[in-house]
């Protein structure tokens, strides 16, 4: 048993697959033997905005729209912050290390012990994160370090930050990539070390995540059912999707939006609903992989606003190693999503490709502990 020590995502209030993927992790290298434990890393995001002045304008719109969101929150309906409990999530299913760190000084002077030091996945090294640092374990002073299924978000690694880069992520024994646009990047800057692995969700089976599941549905018809969940999407874009007839009970989550027409569900209900959904419309990375996961039929769009689109490099590896290309149309005019989502799909095939990444990801982790 080796004591491993993760870094990544894990403190939103909304994003779904962000909990859902530092699980996966956790709960595979714990299923294997391993003691996994997660940092408690939560800067203060203004020390961040500091440190590189380009992302001031970038922070400052992304935290209004926050604002403006929580705000709506409280006027409308007075629902708490944590209105999907997904604290009652991280108490039940996620193991920190007891100390919390605020700041990549107080993890650089006091890191936690470990035997392995992890990179885990999500966009840990996009560039909107500031100072990637503590992501590419730059507070471990030697020591076994290693990356599964981490990400640039898409990004360009720029000729500014190259060396830096280069100079952090060449002490890893070993990085696993989540893109295959991301293994290119990192090839380009000189890294030798770097190959594919496929997101820590794919390494639990349909079997396990059916235990994560809430057990009861969240639907309550006979009728044909569509679960919609939307990711920072302009407020009822993925709605205008859908079919005009009423023939369908319809589930809507969005990740920002709190109002009356948008479900609240906790992390095991929203799991649940696309496990018993007929079909799924989203933009969601982590929606598409559950929707696969459990055989539901899904349309996926691709991000079409520029400040965004390069997030589509996630869709566009999942897409390929699928063999699914058809099911991750752009908004566009003349696209029917109904007539894709109806459209048969070889679930035996896309299971066989999904078991050959899981023991990929699998081999990787056991390769490189």
């Amino acid at each position: 048993m080796k004591k491993i020590a993760i870094i990544t995502f894990s403190n939103s209030n909304d994003n779904y697959g962000q909990l859902l993927q530092a699980y996966a992790l956790q709960a595979f290298l714990s299923n294997n033997g391993h003691d996994a434990v997660l940092i408690d890393y939560q800067p203060d995001p203004w020390l961040v905005i500091r440190r590189d002045q380009n992302l001031i304008m970038a922070y400052l719109k992304f935290y209004v729209k926050r604002f403006l969101a929580y705000c709506h929150i409280r006027k409308q309906r007075k629902t708490p912050p944590d209105c999907r409990n997904f604290g009652e999530f991280r108490s039940s299913y996620l193991k920190y290390y007891p100390q919390k760190y605020t700041s990549f000084t107080k993890l650089k002077k006091n890191p936690p012990l470990a035997d392995v030091y992890m990179t885990g996945s999500d966009q840990v090294w996009h560039s909107r994160v500031g100072d990637v640092s503590p992501y590419m374990l730059g507070f471990v002073k030697g020591g076994h370090k290693i990356a599964y299924a981490a990400s640039l978000g898409g990004d360009f690694i720029s000729s500014r930050n190259a060396s830096y880069i280069y100079k952090l992520l060449s002490q890893y024994q070993r990085i696993g990539i989540r893109e295959e646009s991301g293994v290119e990047e990192c090839k380009k800057i000189g890294l030798k070390n770097v190959e594919f692995t496929p997101d820590p969700t794919v390494l639990l089976t349909q079997a396990q995540w059916l235990t994560v599941a809430s057990a009861q549905s969240q639907f309550k018809t006979t009728k044909k059912k569509i679960f919609v969940y939307s990711c920072y999407l302009p407020k009822g874009k993925l709605l205008e999707t859908l079919p005009e007839n009423n023939d369908f009970e319809i589930i809507v989550v969005d990740i920002i939006n709190h109002d009356e027409k948008y479900s609240l569900l906790s992390i095991n209900d929203w799991i649940a609903a696309i496990r018993d959904a007929d079909y799924v419309i989203t933009n969601s990375f982590h929606a598409t992989m559950f929707s696969i996961y459990f055989n539901t039929k899904f349309v996926t769009f691709r991000y079409d606003d520029k400040a965004v689109s390069r997030m589509n490099a996630r869709l566009d590896t999942i897409a390929n190693l699928t063999d699914l290309p058809e099911r991750f149309p752009s908004f566009a005019k003349g696209i029917d999503a109904f007539e894709i989502l109806q459209s048969p799909v070889d679930w035996e095939k896309v299971n066989e490709k999904i078991r050959f990444l899981r023991s990929n990801g699998a081999g990787f982790l056991e390769n490189n502990l």
